[in-house]
């Protein structure tokens, strides 16, 4: 667990507008940063199925989740970066915390 994460979640505003993100999208980030570590940029490894679990929703609006949090540039998906070591099955995300 990361408190620079979690607290970097927690404070997201994407739009600068002052509207907050939402519930269920501030919650898959806040799964994301709960397991996103800083030595190891801020990656987060998981499955949009194991992260519905965590938010009580559903897989596929979870991964709606992760590509609109992607196009708001709140995160990035890096499986591919890391293929050699993503456990099959699973995922990269590297949020971009700001510090």
């Amino acid at each position: 667990m990361s408190i620079e994460a979690t607290s970097w979640a927690w404070r997201q505003d994407p739009l600068g507008d002052g509207v907050e993100i939402g519930p269920r999208l501030k919650l898959v980030l806040l799964a994301l940063a709960d397991n996103a570590h800083p030595s190891d940029g801020y990656v987060a490894i998981s499955h949009p199925a194991l992260i519905a679990l965590d938010v009580s929703s559903s897989a596929s609006l979870v991964e709606a989740d992760l590509r609109r949090l992607e196009a708001l540039r709140l995160l990035r998906d890096v499986t591919n970066d890391h293929d050699n070591r993503i456990p099959d099955g699973l995922q990269a995300f590297k949020l971009m915390v700001e510090k």
